[in-house]
């Protein structure tokens, strides 16, 4: 296993995972046109794909050796074991991927919005780890098929205007579309104006209004931010649905992956259906 690894190390080392095939190929067609070969031969034959053939050949040719893939009595003329040359490069290149498959970065989740000012202050490495969250919410937004679940402690109408393109989209392509908003109080003047209002916006058989049951004290008891797209795309985040939220003010959020739209969407209807919410 330690000799595999070392031939493993080698290929990473040297960037040689896409000349897998190449190298194998090659010590299986020198073997089958000559009898035995040099590493001068090799070194024709694969210069053109491999830029550092020359330099390589020698200490690939040890572990192959050792690895008895290649066979030598003088270091000078060689004898490949073509069956376990193609096994064996066959398994490696199965496990270079699995590899890669589990250590490869996973794209960035996260969202923000920022200040254009101070945003083209940050190096352009660390900027490309973050996407546009006001631009995510239209992307999903527009797509939306059946339901879209809204939820913050604050909602503003000047918030749906920003959001509004998306949301007419939506209805035009889907007109049965609805659109489930949990606000937090009627008794904040942002809510109010927003609740009374809505529905200059978006048809009244297109969306609904529900708020907590029963209000304990006067602490937030909806304090989240989420949105929820068809039950598979959506936003976790810092920002409420207001326009300073969504047009600069500094907010930060992640995407949501369809296990956990699911399970908010499942968590939804359980307080629907316990009466934690009342529809307006």
């Amino acid at each position: 296993m330690s000799k595999v690894k070392d031939l493993y190390n080698f290929l990473l080392k040297y960037n040689l995972y896409n000349h897998l095939e190449m190298i194998s190929s090659s010590l299986v067609f020198l073997q089958s046109s000559s009898n035995g070969f040099s590493k001068e031969q090799w070194i024709e034959l694969t210069g053109n794909m491999i830029r550092e053939a020359k330099d390589l050949a020698s200490p690939l040719f040890s572990i192959l050796v050792d690895l008895a893939y290649l066979t030598t009595s003088d270091d000078d003329i060689y004898f490949a074991k073509t069956e376990l040359i193609t096994d064996g490069f066959k398994q490696l290149k199965s496990y270079i991927e699995l590899s890669e498959q589990f250590t490869s970065k996973e794209k960035s989740k996260l969202l923000w919005n920022m200040d254009y000012e101070f945003k083209n202050q940050l190096p352009q490495t660390l900027r490309a780890e973050f996407n546009e969250l006001t631009s995510y919410l239209k992307n999903i937004i527009s797509i939306a098929q059946n339901q879209v679940i809204f939820c913050a402690p604050y909602f503003s109408i000047a918030g749906i205007k920003v959001l509004d393109s998306s949301i007419q989209a939506a209805i035009k392509n889907n007109p049965e579309l609805k659109f489930t908003f949990l606000v937090d109080a009627e008794e904040q003047s942002i809510n109010r104006n927003f609740i009374h209002n809505i529905h200059l916006y978006i048809p009244k058989n297109n969306y609904s209004l529900y708020l907590p049951t029963d209000k304990i004290d006067d602490n937030l008891i909806f304090h989240s931010k989420f949105l929820i797209v068809d039950a598979k795309v959506g936003y976790l985040g810092s920002a409420n649905f207001s326009d300073r939220a969504l047009r600069g003010q500094f907010e930060l959020g992640v995407k949501l992956s369809e296990s956990d739209c699911r399970s908010l969407e499942l968590l939804v209807g359980k307080w629907i259906k316990l009466n934690y919410l009342t529809k307006f």
